[in-house]
């Protein structure tokens, strides 16, 4: 892929287009696939997700593009906003945190929001009860109890 830098900001190169029509500067296939590795990459990491400060704006300067087209890039390949791209990972995380990791079963349920991202509980229940269809307490309990009667077998 060509990549031209104008005023600090890494995008594709704009293709050539037939004189007196205006040049295609959307990014090919070839090129969002592209974007989208990095994105995914650089998005999935708790480090990068987990922080409640993380944006659009940061993810496009953390892949080398900007907002405009690392938005494209995530609504058109996973056909959801960078909010709900974002707080999928966020779920994840916190999925396993409510469960499966003992450096967190201590914490209660808005401490284990606010250690993957969210700057409150009633965001966090919000987007986890879009992801699940429960609330984060329901989630924790239905499994928990389900790991106990596997270890009562």
């Amino acid at each position: 892929m060509r990549m031209q830098m104008t005023a600090g900001v890494t995008r594709p190169s704009v293709a050539m287009s037939a004189p007196g029509t205006p040049p295609d500067t959307t990014p090919g296939q070839h090129e969002w696939n592209e974007l989208m590795a990095r994105i995914e990459e650089t998005a999935s990491r708790p480090e990068t997700f987990c922080d409640p400060d993380f944006s659009l704006a940061e993810l496009a300067k953390l892949v080398g593009s900007n907002t405009r087209y690392v938005s494209q890039a995530i609504n058109e390949t996973k056909g959801e906003n960078f909010r709900s791209y974002i707080n999928r990972f966020r779920i994840r995380e916190a999925r396993n945190r409510l469960t499966n990791d003992a450096r967190y079963e201590h914490l209660t349920i808005q401490s284990i929001g606010e250690s993957v991202g969210f700057r409150s509980v009633s965001n966090f229940n919000i987007a986890f009860k879009k992801m699940t269809g429960m609330t984060p307490s329901l989630y924790q309990k239905m499994t928990l109890e389900e790991k106990k009667k596997g270890s009562d077998k």
